[in-house]
């Protein structure tokens, strides 16, 4: 039986019906190797790097995007609605290269795109009010 974080690429396998590890699954120890919350990011990318190429670049993609809208001030800010609108082209033109990536991954690693677009959106909803009001 493996040891340690090991299992979980094994889990991996299983909950994609497989009865053996593939390289793809590699991907689930971003979650275990890292020790304090700031290499959580730095982790992520390189095992991301191994699990799957696509995989990798949508990670990078998605940490770039998420750098992007921390630097959106708050709406009471008088640069709100300039920065906004340029955040959210970036991140519209961000998630169109992770949409390609997860098309030419594999299913496991798709699944595993579609999971950072979904975050990214999530994050970036607060632009969406820029959107709704022509900024």
């Amino acid at each position: 039986m493996t040891a340690g974080p090991l299992r979980f690429t094994v889990t991996a396998a299983w909950l994609d019906g497989l009865q053996a590890v593939e390289v793809e699954h590699l991907a689930v120890l971003a979650h275990a190797l890292w020790n304090t919350p700031d290499q959580a990011p730095k982790v992520a990318a390189l095992v991301a790097g191994f699990a799957s190429e696509e995989l990798a670049k949508a990670q990078q993609i998605a940490d770039s995007l998420v750098e992007v809208l921390a630097k959106v001030p708050a709406e009471s800010d008088g640069s709100f609605e300039a920065r906004a609108v340029s955040a959210r082209r970036e991140v519209r033109k961000g998630l169109e290269r992770i949409s390609a990536l997860r098309s030419a991954a594999s299913p496991s690693a798709a699944r595993k795109i579609e999971a950072i677009a979904s975050d990214l959106q999530a994050r970036s909803a607060t632009l969406r009010e820029a959107d709704r009001l022509g900024w």
